[in-house]
């Protein structure tokens, strides 16, 4: 075994894991009994353990972290499709009022297509109270009904 035998580098190397006994000792030009014998003796198995651990929970971390803000994004994007379907409708409605087609059958037409697309019916996310998209379509809907004068049947 050479005398100038790196020791606190093959300690961290073994502590690090990644790369087994053997490697390591023959990277350090040493005998990979030498290395299982110190690593006993001065306990680096337990160190070992320890980063082994603490690398995981990490891991485990940042994959959360990871989902989270897929979740997050995914929400958004429900949101803001959501207030678009909404404006949309609206901007229909409207059309339909000023181009004299705003009949019982049109807006049953909107809502009931908006309501296949929205099967699942998930809340609107910013305004709670706002209640879900097909509600607020809906409530759009009765919105342009009631301020149409003249509304052909």
């Amino acid at each position: 075994m050479p005398k100038d035998t790196d020791w606190s580098a093959i300690r961290a190397e073994y502590i690090a894991g990644g790369i087994s006994t053997r490697k390591i000792a023959a990277k350090y030009g040493v005998k990979a009994s030498a290395v299982m014998a110190r690593a006993s003796r001065e306990k680096w198995s337990a160190d070992r353990k320890d980063v082994a651990s603490r690398t995981q929970a990490k891991c485990k971390q940042k994959i959360a972290c990871i989902n989270a803000d897929k979740a997050a994004d995914l929400a958004t994007k429900k949101d803001t499709l959501a207030r678009e379907l909404v404006a949309a409708t609206i901007g229909t409605l409207h059309r339909y009022q000023e181009t004299g087609r705003l009949t019982p059958q049109n807006i049953k037409f909107l809502t009931g297509a908006y309501k296949d697309l929205t099967a699942k019916d998930v809340p609107l996310e910013e305004k709670p109270e706002s209640g879900t998209l097909a509600e607020a379509i809906s409530a759009a809907a009765s919105e342009v009904w009631d301020d149409a004068d003249d509304v052909p049947v």
